[in-house]
């Protein structure tokens, strides 16, 4: 299981792929 981390100025948001 892969997950994808996306950090933006906006918070911490996470994608499970």
């Amino acid at each position: 299981m892969k997950s994808l981390l996306i950090h933006r100025e906006e918070g911490l948001k996470i994608y499970p792929v």
